[in-house]
C-alpha cells in the first residue's frame, strides 16, 4: 500500500512539474521576442518588413531549438512543447491548474489541448471550463472518455469548424516507412476509418 501511494504521489509530481514546465517555456519565449524587439529598435533597418519577418523566424526557431534541449528533445518536439504550453497558460487555465494540482497528467492535458485546437480562443477555454473546471471528475475519467468528452464539448460550441476539421483531416491521409531494429520496418498509414479497416482486412 505504502509503494502503491509513493507511485501516485510520484505521478502526481510530474503532473506538476509539467505545469511549471509550460509556464517557464511561455516566459522564456516572451523573453527572448522582447529582447530581439529591444534589439531591433536599435537596427536601423528595423523597419523594414523582411528584416522584422525575418527576426521574427529566427527567433522562433531559436526558441524551439532552445526548448527542446532543455527538454533533451527534437527542435520540431521543442515547437509542439510550446505550441500545446501557450495553448494552457493563455487559453486553458483549469487544465494546467489540474495539472499543478497533480489531477490531469502531461499527456491527457495534451490530448485536451490538441482536441481543442480547431477552436477559436474564446470557445477552447469555454470547453476548458467545462471539461477541466472539476478537477476531480476529470481524473477519474480513462483517455478515452476524456477524448471523447472533449470532441462532444467541442462540437456543441461550434460544430462547423468541428465538421471543417474532420475534412481537413482526410486531406493529410499518408502512408510512411520508416527503419526499425533487426532488418525490418514500420508501415505507417493514417486514413478515414472505412479505408483503414479496409486495408488492415486486406493485409
Amino acid at each position: 500500500a505504502g509503494r502503491l501511494r509513493l507511485l501516485r504521489e510520484l505521478e502526481e509530481l510530474k503532473a506538476a512539474a509539467a505545469a511549471a514546465q509550460a509556464r517557464v517555456a511561455v516566459a522564456y519565449a516572451a523573453s527572448m521576442v522582447a529582447a530581439a524587439q529591444d534589439s531591433a529598435q536599435r537596427d536601423p533597418d528595423a523597419g523594414r518588413l523582411d528584416s522584422a519577418r525575418r527576426r521574427q523566424r529566427q527567433v522562433a526557431a531559436r526558441v524551439a531549438t532552445e526548448l527542446g534541449k532543455a527538454r533533451r528533445l527534437s527542435p520540431h518536439a521543442g515547437r509542439h512543447f510550446l505550441r500545446t504550453s501557450r495553448a494552457l497558460v493563455d487559453q486553458m487555465p483549469h487544465t494546467l491548474s489540474a495539472m499543478s494540482d497533480g489531477k490531469l497528467s502531461e499527456f491527457r492535458a495534451g490530448i485536451v489541448v490538441r482536441e481543442t485546437s480547431c477552436l477559436s480562443a474564446q470557445d477552447r477555454t469555454e470547453v476548458d471550463r467545462h471539461i477541466c473546471g472539476d478537477a476531480e471528475k476529470v481524473s477519474l475519467l480513462g483517455n478515452h472518455a476524456l477524448e471523447a468528452a472533449v470532441k462532444t464539448a467541442a462540437y456543441k460550441i461550434d460544430p462547423e469548424v468541428v465538421t471543417a476539421r474532420a475534412a481537413y483531416a482526410v486531406s493529410q491521409r499518408t502512408v510512411t516507412v520508416r527503419p526499425a531494429p533487426d532488418a525490418m520496418v514500420w508501415l505507417t498509414a493514417l486514413l478515414p476509418v472505412a479505408q483503414g479497416v479496409a486495408a488492415y482486412a486486406a493485409l
